[in-house]
């Protein structure tokens, strides 16, 4: 069976941005020229997914609107002439109207989130990206995974090495070596401490899940410290009824945008690809990095 479905979850309250989120969804801050759910929704649907069904929590309209018919703005742009933004209007709205909108109700973490498409999935197999994560890659990211579960028929789950300083801020995974593309899921160590660690394998948002991940969420436990389920050990569960493979892409494919810090990093590279935008950037941080090394020499 094919995959044709996907599950964006996306009801964060976003508390490292507050207070820009406090009225405002961080899945609509921008990245470049764009939202980063629109990113996460154009990967799935430039990957042959129209049908989307995306969690929300809290003050989540202005993600509802953006998919939205918005006629008054037709008529500004064909005034100003300005039919490329037209042109990309609709296209946004085209895929708006294939998107399935759930609540999640109570923050309950990302097993949660995903539980509530249950119903909607309906024992099909499907696909998981979340908006924290971007990944650049040609066919859109989530396609390769397709491909990779069209051919083996099981779960597949996006891995990345990561520098040895962010070991302890991501699910770490332990894998066997399966073939020169995937190797198998043996467990996931979540944020490991210092010599905890057997590898740099982090868990990136993009994965192909079996129907049978709802069955391993429902036998999960919730975590003390959070209450709530860990995704990871959804996971751990599944793999230990079926095999559950990793897909390692390259660590500069992955950029997010989970914290301002990196939000601000992956929108100035996203920037960079932009003719039209980046001279003017570039010039603005070089004259800004100048600026910071003379402050460096100067004597006290």
């Amino acid at each position: 069976m094919k995959v044709r479905k996907a599950i964006i979850p996306a009801a964060g309250l976003g508390t490292r941005f507050l207070p820009v989120t406090k009225a405002q969804p961080k899945e609509m801050l921008p990245v470049h020229n764009k939202p980063a759910i629109q990113y996460v929704v154009e990967e799935a649907y430039q990957s042959g997914i129209d049908d989307m069904m995306i969690i929300t929590g809290r003050n989540k309209e202005a993600m509802v609107r953006h998919f939205d018919h918005a006629p008054d703005l037709y008529d500004q742009l064909k005034k100003g002439k300005k039919t490329h933004l037209l042109e990309e209007l609709k296209t946004i709205e085209h895929i708006g109207e294939e998107l399935y909108w759930a609540q999640q109700g109570e923050p309950k973490g990302l097993a949660h989130a995903i539980s509530r498409a249950k119903a909607y999935i309906a024992n099909e197999p499907f696909a998981v990206l979340l908006g924290d994560d971007l990944v650049t890659a040609k066919p859109p990211f989530i396609k390769i995974l397709m491909d990779l579960y069209q051919e083996y028929g099981r779960s597949v789950i996006t891995v990345a090495q990561v520098p040895e300083e962010k070991v302890s801020s991501y699910g770490i995974v332990e894998a066997t070596r399966f073939n020169q593309d995937i190797c198998v899921l043996n467990n996931i160590v979540e944020k490991p401490k210092p010599g905890e660690r057997k590898s740099r394998l982090a868990i990136v948002g993009r994965y192909i899940f079996t129907p049978e991940i709802f069955d391993a969420i429902r036998q999960t436990p919730e975590d003390n410290r959070h209450k709530e389920k860990l995704l990871t050990e959804s996971i751990c569960i599944l793999s230990k009824k079926q095999v559950v493979y990793t897909y390692e892409i390259p660590y500069e494919d992955w950029h997010t945008v989970g914290d301002p810090v990196s939000q601000m990093i992956t929108s100035i590279e996203f920037a960079s690809k932009d003719p039209k935008l980046w001279p003017e950037i570039e010039k603005h941080l070089r004259k800004k990095i100048r600026k910071s090394n003379q402050k460096e020499d100067d004597p006290p």
